[in-house]
């Protein structure tokens, strides 16, 4: 399985697709989607081209520390416990990095 992911400004519509069904439909959270939303750095991760998962980062300040918030992996992806490594490694790697403004070249 390769796995590769995209970095997205706007929050794109696999992912909202991926939380939509997994807090909203599986645990029945009432109001997923914020106004962090328009701000935050979104990644949406592919498994052999497909969109499996998603996650967003944000800064409160537009500083320098970031949180990671709203990780979801679709639910029959997610005994593959790389599919979570793999997307939380590559957000906190590339958001940790001096070359976070040639990443922020997203889709």
């Amino acid at each position: 399985m390769e796995f590769t992911h995209a970095f997205y400004d706007a929050l794109p519509p696999e992912a909202a697709a991926i939380r939509q069904a997994v807090f909203v439909e599986e645990q029945g959270f009432q109001e997923e989607f914020d106004a962090i939303d328009g701000h935050a750095l979104h990644l949406l991760l592919f498994a052999d081209g497909r969109p499996v998962g998603t996650l967003r980062a944000f800064t409160e300040d537009g500083g320098t520390r970031w949180h990671i918030g709203r990780v979801a992996v679709i639910k029959s992806d997610c005994t593959n416990c790389c599919l979570h490594l793999h997307m939380v490694s590559s957000v906190s790697f590339c958001l940790s990095t001096p070359f976070l403004p040639l990443i922020k070249t997203r889709r």
